[in-house]
């Protein structure tokens, strides 16, 4: 009876052991397995790099005053693969790929499924923003403020939709049809649509600023509402500040966004020194300008 148990006890063990060993070997050979797969995912996270803005040094008198420095703000940032279903250009296309599918009326109702749901996301995202201006509205003119910024921030979407679109086509143009009109060579509208559609930049992925978070209590509130969102975050960004407002402007100069090329083109040959979109230059021919 005893040497029976022994047996049995020493099979299970035999069992959970083999079951070890096919786990690994699971693990180690099968590139189809989940873990391989993470650990694949892991490994081209090694190669990716990630440019940072450029932070700008203070200026400071002769007797270490600060005259220009770098102030921290918040802002509230969407990202494009979010705002881009407020675009009926993008909604349009989508319905477009849908109707050409095997099956194009389920194709088609689940587009608009999806199109009604990020739509509505949005939408709940815009009524968020609001409040950031006027928490508790009593008045009718506080109401109408609070309509005014809910229209204010559905244009700001629009804005970044039309640029990213604005590029989109543009690449798509010149690199189909460089030496022919993009009209004349495409005629029908919802090709061109489709075209720009297909025609992935970098832009695509990016997120960009809906407003600036003014208060701390915003900077907070913010991270605590929009915490369960994909695709809205909160972000930091340097302001150049100047502590004696426009005091020695001359011989300190100014910063602006750096959109002049002939302002930006001494480094756009060098991928780690040139300009990012939201960064700034000096101008003027003080300080600012002559210490870039």
């Amino acid at each position: 009876m005893y040497s029976k148990r022994i047996k049995v006890f020493i099979f299970f063990c035999l069992l959970v052991l083999l079951l070890c060993i096919s786990r690994l070997a699971q693990m180690q050979m099968f590139p189809l397995s989940s873990v391989q797969v993470e650990i694949d995912k892991l490994k081209n996270l090694q190669a990716e790099t990630q440019q940072l803005q450029t932070i700008r040094g203070k200026i400071l008198d002769r007797k270490g005053r600060v005259l220009a420095k770098d102030k921290p703000t918040f802002w509230l940032n969407i990202n494009y693969q979010l705002s881009k279903y407020w675009d009926e250009r993008y909604r349009t296309c989508r319905r477009i790929l849908a109707l050409r599918e095997k099956d194009p009326e389920k194709a088609l109702r689940k587009t608009n499924e999806q199109i009604q749901d990020k739509a509505e996301q949005i939408k709940t995202i815009i009524n968020m923003c609001t409040h950031f201006v006027l928490n508790s509205p009593g008045s009718e003119q506080e109401i109408q403020n609070i309509n005014d910024r809910s229209l204010l921030i559905e244009q700001e979407i629009q804005n970044i939709n039309d640029r990213i679109w604005a590029i989109s086509s543009r690449c798509a143009w010149k690199n189909n049809f460089p030496n022919q009109e993009f009209e004349e060579a495409v005629p029908d509208p919802n090709e061109r649509l489709l075209m720009a559609y297909n025609f992935l930049i970098p832009e695509m992925y990016d997120s960009y600023s809906l407003f600036e978070l003014e208060t701390n209590d915003d900077v907070f509130t913010a991270q605590f509402e929009f915490m369960d969102i994909e695709g809205v975050e909160v972000v930091t960004k340097g302001k150049r500040f100047y502590p004696y407002g426009s005091i020695a402007a001359q011989t300190i100069g100014f910063v602006s966004p750096a959109t002049d090329p002939n302002y930006t083109s001494i480094f756009e040959d060098d991928k780690l020194l040139r300009y990012l979109p939201d960064e700034v230059y000096g101008r003027g021919d003080g300080v600012e300008y002559v210490c870039e």
